[in-house]
């Protein structure tokens, strides 16, 4: 079909140290076991797996065309079986409704094993692959992946881009989750003795302007990330129109105001991500964040 990619694959080796990469022009093209990796490490795996399945249950001729997925394995040949193969990387570089993605890179490996030693070969090879897809240096303005991978491959790119790395990150994320059986029911009681009442629920299209503006009031502390009104306006829609966007509602002689805005914008079969918390600066120090994320998770 005219303008869509072929679903192919290209595979380069690193001399003899077993290590290959391969990348995948299609999401449809991608081979059993790495959906089959991503699903065993649903939890670390949503950065990339929800958008994956989004975009493979679309029609082909809504798939976007500039983007792809590398995976990076230690096994003696390319056409080694899938049992003989670790899958250690998976790399993905998309895009949404929003604009691109960072680059991210899920990890088959536990964060502690990622040493100097393993990360050298296989981040040489991935930085080498990306540049030889011909992306421009700027696509590649963050990468996401846990601390070690992020800083080695970070520093493999600007290696084979001759571009400057920044002296400090972006930010820093830590993962936190709860389950049915560790989630804590705690309600906590608002303190609303002005009269004021509090509702916690799904935004609604009426309240578009105000989650607007708080999505753009958490994109302002989020360098590269910021949001212009337009850009603001589109988000809010896009969580409204699609049911992952929560608000802390305050009601108040007739008058309603959104204090706290939650977003669930990763899911998967068994994974739900809460990937945006923001309150108004009006709303902050009552509770508001904290009441607002334990009914999302509830």
């Amino acid at each position: 079909m005219p303008g869509i990619p072929p679903q192919h694959q290209t595979s380069r080796a690193s001399g003899t140290s077993g290590i290959y990469v391969s990348t995948y022009t299609s999401i449809h093209a991608l081979p059993s076991y790495v959906w089959n990796a991503l699903e065993k490490h649903e939890r670390p795996s949503n950065v990339i797996l929800p958008h994956a399945l989004n975009t493979s249950r679309r029609h082909q001729e809504m798939i976007t065309p500039n983007q792809f997925w590398m995976t990076c394995e230690t096994t003696r040949s390319p056409a080694s079986s899938s049992s003989e193969r670790q899958l250690d990387f998976i790399l993905s570089c998309t895009e949404w409704h929003m604009g691109t993605y960072p680059i991210f890179i899920v990890s088959t490996h536990p964060t502690h094993t990622l040493t100097s030693a393993f990360l050298a070969p296989r981040v040489a090879l991935l930085a080498t692959e990306l540049q030889v897809t011909a992306v421009p240096n700027d696509r590649v303005y963050s990468i996401f992946a846990p601390a070690p991978l992020s800083k080695a491959f970070a520093q493999a790119w600007a290696t084979v881009s001759g571009v400057e790395l920044e002296e400090h990150s972006y930010y820093a994320a830590r993962f936190s989750h709860c389950t049915r059986r560790t989630f804590v029911d705690r309600p906590l009681q608002p303190a609303n003795n002005d009269g004021s009442i509090y509702n916690l629920r799904l935004a609604r299209e009426e309240d578009i302007s105000q989650v607007a503006a708080l999505c753009k009031g958490f994109a302002s502390k989020s360098e590269p990330f910021f949001l212009d009104d337009a850009g603001a306006l589109k988000e809010a829609k896009y969580l409204i129109e699609n049911r992952i966007g929560w608000v802390h509602e305050v009601v108040k002689n007739g008058v309603s105001e959104i204090a706290c805005l939650v977003a669930t914008t990763r899911n998967s079969s068994r994974v739900a991500t809460i990937t945006k918390v923001y309150t108004s600066p009006s709303w902050r120090k009552r509770g508001c964040a904290e009441r607002l994320v334990r009914a999302v998770c509830q």
